[in-house]
């Protein structure tokens, strides 16, 4: 969120293994990081995976984006 996407990519992996239960706000910050970084193959990966956890519109809108 603050234009550092490479260095949120292991957070986004600390914060899944502190606290598994809450999955869906880290898989949404994993898409986005992947879409900024141009990696859309792993975007659309990280995207679908979001969306089973949580039906917010941004992520069917990073999904259709990658």
């Amino acid at each position: 969120m603050i234009g550092k996407p490479a260095e949120a990519l292991p957070l986004v992996d600390q914060a899944l293994a502190l606290n598994p239960l809450d999955v869906g706000s880290a898989l949404r910050m994993r898409c986005r990081s992947y879409l900024v970084l141009g990696r859309y193959k792993e975007a659309i990966g990280a995207c679908e995976k979001a969306g089973t956890f949580e039906d917010l519109w941004v992520v069917h809108l990073y999904l259709v984006a990658a």
